[in-house]
């Protein structure tokens, strides 16, 4: 079920510290060597997944990692990490991947089911204290990826393009509200208007276009995976900018005023999207929806 997060594991006694660069350099070519010495050289595929997967449940992320950066697509490590026992050795696999070769991380993102995916994400800030991989990772799903091709675009508009960040954040929100926002706060505004524009509007993985009354654009957005839209999550993911009202005023005036035409049904939409996301966020926190309005006023 992609709407179900999974259930998380037993949180750890502490939070690990955030790692130097220097030290997780040090620790990936320490485990360079020792898969070097131990790799087979002749092994099926489905041998080597499964050795792989032992390996992860053994809790040997880097070993995984140095060994499947390599590779020449991301299947192998896409089959270990939805099968394996271990998540949080998942999440520091995904993670240390995101630091060798940051878009095989973000296809094997795109591989997994959502509520996989999410919880990898949430392992990362809340056991492992790397909100940085985090981040990151969400960054390269939003605004995704081109479909077959295996290439991180920039920006919106292309129907070939897959897009996962807010369905990323939407089931992290479910078991950790606190993560989501803290990983939303940390993105990027071009990444940051997405995931709320997708969001308030209800569009799905391929918003290319907006749903207004034509019914090849309904079709094409219900076929394309669209939901009611979540002016809740975006509020909720909106309210991690506390303390930075002018941040979060920024992303509601983009959403509301960039590439649409002042007057028009789609501009009508944005605004009327945009004031149900201000009357929740005035739910979660009131002063901060106040500071929040009286900052997008400004800009009118």
């Amino acid at each position: 079920n992609q709407s179900t997060p999974l259930p998380p594991p037993p949180a750890p006694a502490e939070l690990s510290a955030p790692m130097k660069k220097a030290e997780r350099k040090a620790q990936i070519e320490a485990a360079s060597e020792r898969v070097a010495r131990e790799v087979k050289a002749v092994e099926t595929r489905a041998e080597r997944q499964a050795r792989l997967v032992a390996r992860l449940n053994l809790s040997e992320a880097l070993e995984v990692t140095v060994e499947v950066a390599v590779d020449k697509d991301p299947e192998d490590i896409t089959v270990v990490l939805t099968q394996t026992s271990n998540l949080v050795a998942a999440a520091q696999t995904l993670a240390a991947l995101w630091r060798t070769k940051p878009l095989r991380a973000a296809e094997v993102l795109m591989g997994l089911s959502a509520p996989r995916g999410a919880e990898l994400l949430r392992i990362l800030p809340t056991s492992l204290g790397d909100t940085e991989a985090a981040i990151a990772l969400v960054s390269l799903e939003e605004p995704g990826r081109v479909v077959g091709v295996g290439q991180f675009i920039l920006p919106y508009y292309s129907r070939s393009v897959v897009y996962k960040g807010k369905e990323l954040l939407w089931l992290m929100s479910k078991v950790s509200p606190e993560a989501a926002k803290a990983v939303y706060a940390g993105l990027e505004p071009t990444e940051q208007v997405s995931i709320l524009r997708r969001s308030c509007l209800g569009l799905g993985q391929r918003p290319g276009s907006e749903k207004l009354a034509d019914v090849r654009t309904t079709l094409l957005l219900e076929r394309d995976f669209g939901t009611a839209p979540q002016p809740e999550l975006a509020a909720l993911l909106l309210s991690g900018l506390n303390g930075r009202p002018a941040a979060a005023a920024e992303i509601l005036f983009r959403f509301k005023t960039k590439g649409v035409k002042s007057g028009s049904e789609k501009w009508q939409r944005r605004q009327d999207a945009a004031a149900a996301v201000q009357t929740e966020l005035e739910v979660i926190d009131a002063s901060f929806a106040a500071e929040v309005d009286a900052a997008l006023a400004k800009k009118k």
